[in-house]
């Protein structure tokens, strides 16, 4: 999955609510972690997946 589908998920779970500017680092920061976990977890790269974590 891209990098730009994950962005884009992550700022609109992030602005439902509230509009508000998104810092580029966190979003590399968090996309580092999904990556992570996904190798520690042996899970395949998928929208439904990346959603799931974003919840956590």
């Amino acid at each position: 999955m891209g990098n730009i589908i994950k962005i884009n998920m992550y700022i609109e779970s992030k602005n439902k609510n509230n509009k508000r500017e998104i810092n580029l680092n966190n979003i590399e920061k968090k996309i580092k972690q999904y990556n992570k976990w996904l190798k520690k977890t042996e899970q395949e790269d998928q929208i439904k997946i990346f959603h799931n974590f974003l919840q956590m």
